[in-house]
C-alpha cells in the first residue's frame, strides 16, 4: 500500500488496485458519568458524539465507512453506554471491535473510535476545490456543554449528504477543535490555493467545533442548499 498525502486529519492507503483506505479517528476523555469527569453527560450521547467526528471524516472524502474500533478505558459496565452510543450513531450494520479496561479500577471516562471506509480512487474527494470558489461555514461551532443545549443544531450525517450530492459544492471538511479558519487553510493547501477570509464574518472563525458541529465548504457559487442550518459565507479560494 502507498500512503497518499494530505493535510486532513485523515490516513489515505492506495492498493494499488485503484481503491483507497480511509481511516479517521476520534478521542473523548473527562466526558461522561465518571467520578472525576470534568463535564457530566450522559455517557450514549458522548458515544453518539464522538463516533460522529470520525465517520464524518471519512464520508467527506468520499468513502464509505467499512469497518470501525472502539478503544475504552474504562470497564465493561462503564464501556457499555459508551459502545451502545457509537453503534447507535453508525448503525446496525457497520462491523465493530470493541476493547475495554478489564485490570484496573477508573474514575474517569476515556476512549477512542477509529472509522475506517473504501472507496475508488475516482471517487476520492480530495483537491476538487477550484480558484474563485466561495468558502462556506455549515452550522455553528459549539463546544462543550454547547452541544447538549436543546436547540442546538449540529452539523451531521444527513447534512454532509447534501452537500456531497450538490454538484455546486467541491470540498467539504468537517471542522474540529482547530476552527473554521484553520480548516478552511487546510481546504486551501490541499488543493495548492490560497484563501482569504471575510473580514467581518458574521461567525467565529477561531472557536473550537468540539465535536465536528460544523463544516466548511467550498461552492462555485450560491445555491438552494436544502439544508435546516446556518450558512456563512466566510473567505474565496485563490490561485497562488
Amino acid at each position: 500500500m502507498k500512503e497518499l498525502m494530505s493535510p486532513r486529519d485523515v490516513l489515505l492507503l492506495a492498493t494499488g488496485h485503484d481503491d483507497v483506505w480511509v481511516s479517521a479517528v476520534d478521542s473523548c476523555g473527562g466526558i461522561g458519568k465518571e467520578a472525576h469527569d470534568t463535564l457530566q453527560v450522559d455517557p450514549i450521547l458522548v458515544g453518539v458524539l464522538t463516533a460522529r467526528v470520525a465517520l464524518l471524516e471519512v464520508m467527506a472524502v468520499g468513502a464509505k465507512p467499512a469497518f470501525a474500533s472502539i478503544a475504552v478505558s474504562n470497564g465493561p459496565d462503564a464501556a457499555e453506554p459508551l459502545i451502545c452510543g457509537a453503534k447507535k450513531m453508525f448503525g446496525e450494520h457497520l462491523p465493530c471491535i470493541i476493547s475495554t479496561e478489564k485490570n484496573m479500577p477508573t474514575s474517569m471516562t476515556g476512549f477512542g473510535i477509529t472509522v475506517t471506509g473504501l472507496c475508488k480512487m475516482k471517487d476520492l474527494l480530495t483537491a476538487r476545490a477550484k480558484p474563485g470558489d466561495t468558502l462556506y461555514c455549515v452550522g455553528t461551532p459549539l463546544v462543550g456543554g454547547e452541544t447538549l443545549d436543546e436547540k442546538a443544531k449540529l452539523f451531521g450525517v444527513k447534512e454532509l449528504e447534501i452537500l456531497l450530492k450538490n454538484p455546486h459544492v467541491h470540498a467539504i471538511i468537517p471542522v474540529g477543535s482547530k476552527g473554521i479558519a484553520a480548516e478552511a487553510g487546510i481546504l486551501a493547501a490541499e488543493n495548492g490555493l490560497q484563501f482569504q477570509l471575510n473580514r467581518s464574518p458574521a461567525v467565529d472563525l477561531n472557536k473550537s467545533a468540539g465535536p465536528s458541529t460544523c463544516a466548511v465548504c467550498s461552492a462555485d457559487r450560491c445555491t438552494d442548499w436544502g439544508i435546516n442550518l446556518p450558512i456563512f459565507e466566510i473567505g474565496i479560494l485563490l490561485h497562488l
